[in-house]
């Protein structure tokens, strides 16, 4: 508008004038009005000069219109102007750019002929085009190209290169420069290694970086000179650390690399950690440690969480400990990663460890970490110690939220403890978290686990009440709990209500319905479900079939090999577990027979059976009294090098001395110590057992001295044998020291044993210390066995001391226990002697 103001009151614009509104309009994108201005200068004749032409050739070549750039150019020549370095630049970047190489490099020419200095620009353009065209890929091609654009061929350029291509987001140019430097022996510098990282870092092209990162660090470090990757991987942190590991002239030059490259390390673990690749993040953070720095601590965080999620928790707590020995200070961000990551990686003592620490140093667990940490425990049983944790973190200014208090509820009703889950959920609701589907969950599951259906039922009504409806979960969970206390018919109106409101039953829930069916003895009501199961389209699982063999076998019902047919028929292999669990039940049972004969079938189809199949035959047979079939089948194992473990030898061991043969579990015991099998508690506890009862108390008390040089400590059931049997013989002297021991050591006498003490001394006329004993079995609040009762009251009667037996009838009376009737007896035998507290009727 000035301008035209101008001209009409007669004031001719000069050549300044128009180069001022030529670049204005050009930089605000009117180009066509400074294509007006340019002509219309010809027209007023008035001359253009140098920058005229130069800011209309620059935003032509800018904007791709080379061809009309060059008729420009041609103008300017024409008229006797001499272009200079910025005229050449735009037009070798223009013809570059729309692929002319050839008259690109004829500019060039002409440039030193007019004796124009190339600048860093003009070589931009010329190193583009000739990556482009591949002219840079081999070494012939490599000098040939760079002669051609003059480029000297010495490090410092190409450096300068790579920097500035960087600069103006031409990595692929870059990165074809930056190889054939590599394989023509030129070595990056600092700058430039650092901005190649960058800049790959920047378009997330880490496989590339990875490459460069190969490149950069092979030499000299682990002496590999193909630079593979997985060579990384068999080096650990310790191995890379050590400065012997690398020449001094490689470690400076990797060292000054680091330091003078932070940021680009820290970009390039940051995008390691995001790709996965761990072992270069590692390798890049030891490079940085060997030169005394260190990165900032998001970035510890990055790749502590990265290790964490990986599950490679070793290697987390030594980056850790790295970040502690360097006088770092871990904030809360730290220690929340790795107890999340101890966490989810069942390391429960490191992460109590961690939490610890953070409490001490005044941090918190944020939310999520806490709810990973409060589950945790609670599948660890630990659900108090949970509870303390919620209770820390809210005291801490944590506020916890529905799933904090879901997980505590959960545990407390896995354990039993609906009266705490009860009290939890009133605290939630004080706290204004509302109970969602998964609360009612737990707390349905948590009633029907202690048999309180009634209170599980008046749930799933408040959960209606509250707008939320019981999902598949929560209608399995009561027929459960209906089929667990016997109540079919209840489980069966369930899972009708259950279809009624849109939900199939699944798999779990016909296992549970087949369960109960078959525990209440209702067979045909269980051939019935079975064909809804089918009809439904769901193939009975081992669940099902473990539930229908064992009660269909005990009641004869079915022949086990038909029905194990038709359950490998529907595709329905059992697996060894499942046969495990079929052969204790029907053990269990006393049916061994059918367990033998299953045993049979499965080993027939290929089955391999291991020590658990072979340990619950031979344990139902020894309890049935079969040894001889037991030592068969414990031969068989044998035979077919399965390991025989302890508790093996132990069920045959204890099936020999109940029986009495103490000759053949000696045997067996020798055996054991052959082949290397350590006896424990329960052996040597079986043998002294038997030995005890066959009143061989010599061979008892040798092996009890071999039991505690063993470095194993005697249970009560071993000093209640020992001492009971040294009591039956007369050995009053020894029993009295052993249970002396017993106590030193911990173990607390019962009633059992003490009433064997009180027999033993009045068998012996030791009748004040027999008095004592029972004295003490009273004092400690147990009742005393009746042979030890009835035993006292006669030696005291034959004693004639009846005031001392009738203060004993009358304590026993106090604790509510009714003497026998034949306790009276030597009582009366007393009387009628007349023998009357303590004196004869004739004294």
């Amino acid at each position: 508008m000035v301008f035209g103001e101008m001209v009409e009151k007669g004031i001719l614009p000069d050549v300044y004038t128009y180069n001022v509104m030529i670049n204005g309009f050009c930089r605000e994108g009117f180009f066509d009005d400074a294509l007006s201005l340019f002509e219309e200068m010809r027209e007023r004749n008035i001359n253009r000069n140098l920058v005229t032409y130069n800011t209309m050739i620059v935003r032509l070549c800018k904007r791709l219109l080379v061809t009309r750039a060059e008729e420009i150019f041609r103008e300017m020549r024409s008229e006797s102007l001499a272009p200079d370095l910025i005229t050449y630049n735009a037009l070798i970047d223009g013809n570059c750019r729309m692929g002319n190489l050839k008259r690109a490099l004829e500019l060039r020419k002409e440039m030193g002929k007019a004796n124009i200095s190339l600048d860093i620009d003009t070589y931009l353009s010329l190193i583009s085009e000739l990556c482009k065209q591949g002219e840079l890929w081999n070494e012939k091609a490599f000098f040939r190209g760079i002669q051609a654009i003059g480029l000297p061929p010495i490090a410092s350029v190409f450096n300068n290169l790579i920097d500035n291509l960087c600069n103006h987001g031409r990595l692929a140019d870059a990165l074809t420069l930056y190889k054939r430097m590599m394989k023509m022996g030129f070595s990056p510098d600092i700058r430039a290694g650092a901005q190649i990282l960058t800049a790959l870092l920047g378009q997330n092209m880490l496989v590339e970086t990875r490459e460069v990162l190969c490149q950069v660090f092979k030499r000299n470090v682990f002496g590999d000179s193909n630079g593979d990757h997985n060579s990384w991987k068999h080096h650990s942190s310790k191995e890379v650390k050590d400065a012997s590991h690398l020449d001094s002239e490689c470690l400076e030059m990797y060292g000054s690399l680091i330091c003078a490259s932070k940021c680009a390390c820290e970009i390039a673990i940051n995008g390691f950690c995001e790709m996965g690749f761990l072992d270069e993040a590692l390798y890049l953070l030891s490079l940085m440690e060997i030169s005394g720095n260190h990165l900032d601590m998001p970035y510890y965080n990055v790749l502590l969480d990265s290790l964490c999620k990986q599950g490679d928790c070793e290697r987390a707590k030594l980056v850790f400990n790295g970040l502690t020995n360097q006088g770092l200070e871990p904030n809360a961000q730290v220690y929340n990663i790795l107890v999340n990551g101890y966490c989810k990686s069942g390391l429960m003592d490191d992460a109590l460890s961690l939490y610890h620490k953070l409490y001490e140093k005044n941090l918190a667990l944020d939310l999520i970490t806490c709810n990973t940490f409060l589950s945790v425990l609670c599948k660890n049983s630990q659900v108090h110690k949970a509870n303390e944790v919620l209770l820390k973190v809210v005291e801490k200014g944590m506020v916890p939220n529905v799933i904090s208090y879901n997980i505590l509820i959960d545990g407390y009703c896995q354990m039993g403890n609906i009266g705490l889950a009860c009290k939890l959920r009133e605290e939630m609701e004080g706290a204004g978290i509302l109970p969602n589907s998964q609360t009612y969950g737990s707390l349905v599951n948590g009633f029907c686990r202690v048999g309180s259906l009634l209170n599980a039922e008046n749930l799933l009504l408040e959960m209606r009440d509250k707008g939320l409806a019981p999902n598949g979960v929560i209608f399995n969970t009561l027929i459960n709990g209906y089929c667990n206390e016997g109540k079919v018919e209840e489980a069966l109106a369930s899972c009708s209500e259950m279809v009624r409101e849109g939900i199939h039953p699944d798999m779990f829930t016909y296992n549970e319905i087949l369960s109960g069916i078959c525990k209440r003895d209702m067979l045909p009501l269980a051939e019935q479900i079975l064909a809804e199961m089918f009809k439904n389209g769901f193939l009975p699982d081992s669940f099902t079939y473990i539930a229908i063999i064992t009660k269909f076998c005990k009641e004869k019902r079915v022949d086990l090999r038909k029905i194990y047919r038709e359950m490998c028929s529907s595709g329905v292999y059992p697996d060894l577990i499942t046969c495990n669990i079929i052969i204790k039940s029907l053990c269990s049972d006393g049916f061994f027979f059918e367990a033998l004969e299953f045993l049979e079938q499965i080993e027939a189809d290929g089955q391999s059976l291991d020590k658990v199949t072979y340990g619950t035959i031979i344990n139902g047979l020894c309890k049935n009294g079969n040894l001889a079939k037991a030592g068969e089948i414990f031969a068989e194992m044998r035979e077919k090098g399965l390991s025989t473990e302890t508790y093996i030898y132990n069920i045959l061991m204890d099936g020999y001395c109940k029986k009495g043969l103490l000759d053949e579990a000696l045997t067996l015991f020798d055996e054991m110590l052959c082949e290397s099998n350590a006896p424990d508690l329960v052996t040597y506890s079986t043998l002294i057992c038997g030995f005890c009862k066959k009143s061989m108390m010599q061979k008892a008390s040798e092996m009890f001295c071999k039991m505690t040089k063993d470095g194993i400590s005697p249970d009560l059931i071993c000093y209640t044998a020992l001492i009971n049997g040294l009591c039956k013989e007369g050995m009053v002297g020894r029993a009295l020291s052993l249970l002396d021991k017993m106590v030193s050591q911990g173990v607390q006498p019962d009633s059992y044993i003490l009433s064997a003490l009180v027999f033993g001394l009045c068998r012996n006329g030791m009748i004040q210390e027999a008095e004592n004993i029972f004295g003490e079995i009273m004092d400690m609040g147990m009742v005393p066995s009746s042979s030890a009762y009835n035993t006292l009251i006669g030696e005291l009667s034959r004693k004639g001391l009846l005031e001392r037996a009738f203060d004993i009838r009358h304590r026993v009376l106090e604790r509510g226990v009714l003497p026998e009737a034949q306790s009276y007896i030597p009582i009366v035998r007393a009387f009628r002697q007349g023998v009357i507290f303590g004196r004869s009727h004739g004294s």
